[in-house]
Order: structure tokens, then C-alpha cells, then sequence
């Protein structure tokens, strides 16, 4: 049928429907559409406000227009409100603080209403019927296009769809978290410095405290020590020690687990041997669990001597502190879910 010829019958009700492919986006001035139909992704705001508004026109008894998603755009539906408000300045920012636009926010006689319930019951079944290392690649993209860079563990951690989350945390084989080099390393998203870190000491050992288990936090001011703001130590004293804990537990939400206990709730008032005392039980812990790594040597707290070679690599650094953040990151996340059931 010719272009003109069906876009009068779409107008004059002799068509109920038509399909396009890159022609109406835009300009396309129809205002007796009641209906939406979204057919292809698309990632740009920009390009799903204009798609939407092909159905936005005012028309004598029209109420309303009704988008039907076949694609996927629910899955940026908590974006919509700000796309309508025509405010598209850090969208996704203001979306996951909570900062909705005020009803002032729309333009005249626009009432917006999500039922987020459904938007659930699409995510679920998504889970349930598609790969699901493909949905963890599909999040990590959707994440990596909002930060604009490649996320790191803890930003991966802090963003990643909590569904999603849930069905891999316990599948060791699909939790990217216990070995994320491996997995940037399998889908292409691995620099040419960081694939030199793998199948060595430093690989292991990185994988290793992704691992590492932990009943309280006292292993990460043990990291940091180590890590050492960047200039990383392969052997730390008492000294070292004892300012790291005091340093990590100055900060209030790592002492959460300190004050929940009887023989650490006065942990403000500690000193240097109590501190010491503390942190000899991840001491123990890994000089049992991961021998390969660590070792006593005298009055010092040592690494292996191997990853000696490793310590002025940028990426190895890199690596080491996001595991740390990212390892602390969850450590309260999931704890505090554990006291909240």
C-alpha cells in the first residue's frame, strides 16, 4: 500500500495498526493514536520519549494512550516519570535516589501511573526462561552504559539486578564475584595489561580473598594493611596492624559487628593489644585456610614472596582494593538482610 495512502486510512480508522522500522520516531503527527506498540530496544532516552509521544497528542474524547512493551523498555520503566517530564538530566541518578518528578514536574493534564507490580512478575519470567549467563552479560552492559565506564566488582555489586543476584550468589559457576577477571576475561571486557595477570600468582591470589569467607569483618582491615593505600606491603608488623583495625573501624559502619557484641561493644575505648587480639583470629584463619599465600615470619605478618613482583602492577593494585571494598560492600548488605528476617 502506498506510505500516504495508509497513513490516511490509519487516521480516518480504515487501519488499526501499522508497523514501521525506523520512519516514525519522529515528526510523524497523528493525534487520534491511542495506542503504542514498542518493537525494537533502544537504549537512548532521547529516542523512547520520542517514540512514546507519537501517542501523546491531545484528540477530542481521548483519555489516555495505552504502550504495550514487547521488547524490554519495562526494564527502564522507573526512568518513563522523567523522559515525560521532559527533565532528562541525570535520569538514572535521580532514579535510584528515589527523587521522582512532583506532579508540578508535567506538562498540563499528564497523570502518570506505573504498576511496578507487573513490571516484577516480566522480570521473573525473564530469569526463569533465559540463559542466565546471558541475562549477568545483558546487566553488566545496561550497568556499564549508565556508569559510562566498565564497572568494578563493588559497582557491579552495588548495581546488579537483585533478582538476578539472588539465582547466581549460590551457583559457584555463575557467580561472576568469585572470579570476575575470569568473567571480564570471557566476554572481551579484559584490558591487555589485566589478561597478563592471568594463570599467575597474583590471579590466585586475587581469586582466592573473592573467596574467603567471612563471619565478621576483621579480614579487611588485614587487606588494607597489606594494600597499604596503594603501596602494597608483602610483610606488616604489629604497628601496622594495630593502625589499620583502629583506622577501619573508626569509620562507624564498619563497627556495626564490634557494638553487637559483649567482648567488642567498647571497642572505642581499645588499644593496641586489644586490637592485636582481634586480629589474630583472621591471622589464624588464613594461615590455616590459605597457606599458599600467607605465612609468619618472626613478629611480622607476610605474603607470599612470589607476588612480590606483582606489587607495583597498577592493575594487580587495582584488583586487590576492589575486592576489598566490594567484599566489605557485601559483607554489610547481606548481613543486615540476615537481621532484617
Amino acid at each position: 500500500m502506498d506510505r500516504h495512502k495508509a497513513i490516511y486510512k490509519l487516521k480516518t480508522g480504515g487501519l488499526n495498526v501499522i508497523f514501521s522500522v525506523d520512519m516514525f520516531n519522529e515528526g510523524l503527527d497523528i493525534p487520534q493514536i491511542d495506542m503504542i506498540l514498542l518493537l525494537r530496544p533502544t537504549e537512548s532516552p532521547t529516542i523512547f520519549l520520542q517514540q512514546l509521544g507519537r501517542g501523546l497528542r491531545k484528540y477530542k474524547d481521548k483519555k489516555y494512550v495505552n504502550v504495550l512493551d514487547f521488547i524490554g523498555n519495562y526494564k527502564k520503566a522507573n526512568l518513563i516519570p522523567f523522559f515525560l517530564s521532559g527533565n532528562l538530566k541525570d535520569t538514572a541518578g535521580k532514579a535510584k535516589l528515589g527523587r521522582l518528578p512532583k506532579e508540578e514536574d508535567y506538562p498540563d493534564d499528564c497523570i502518570v501511573d506505573f504498576d511496578f507490580q507487573v513490571i516484577d512478575i516480566f522480570k521473573k519470567m525473564m530469569i526463569e526462561q533465559k540463559n542466565i549467563f546471558d541475562l549477568v552479560v545483558e546487566d553488566f552492559n545496561r550497568i556499564k552504559e549508565d556508569l559510562e565506564t566498565r564497572p568494578s566488582r563493588l559497582q557491579m555489586y552495588t548495581y546488579m539486578d537483585d533478582d538476578l543476584y539472588s539465582v547466581i550468589r549460590s551457583r559457584g559457576e555463575l557467580n561472576i564475584f568469585n572470579d570476575y577477571l575470569g568473567f571480564l576475561n570471557k566476554i572481551n571486557e579484559i584490558s591487555i595489561e589485566e589478561k597478563l595477570l592471568l594463570n599467575t600468582k597474583a590471579y590466585e591470589f586475587l581469586n582466592t580473598i573473592e573467596k574467603t569467607t567471612m563471619v565478621k569483618t576483621y579480614k579487611m582491615p588485614l587487606f588494607l594493611a597489606f594494600y597499604n593505600d596503594g603501596n602494597i606491603n608483602l610483610k606488616i608488623d604489629e604497628e601496622t596492624i594495630f593502625k589499620s583495625f583502629k583506622e577501619f573501624y573508626a569509620k562507624p559502619s564498619n563497627a556495626v559487628d564490634l557494638l553487637r557484641h559483649k567482648s567488642t561493644k567498647d571497642y572505642k575505648n581499645f588499644d593496641k593489644k586489644d586490637y592485636l587480639r582481634i586480629a589474630e583470629n583472621p591471622i589464624k584463619a588464613f594461615l590455616n585456610s590459605a597457606e599458599d599465600f600467607f605465612y609468619r615470619d618472626e613478629s611480622y605478618f607476610c605474603l607470599n614472596d612470589e607476588l612480590s613482583e606483582f606489587i607495583k602492577n597498577p592493575e594487580f593494585i587495582t584488583h586487590f582494593k576492589d575486592i576489598i571494598d566490594y567484599r566489605t560492600r557485601r559483607f554489610y548488605k547481606e548481613r543486615l538482610e540476615k537481621l532484617e528476617k
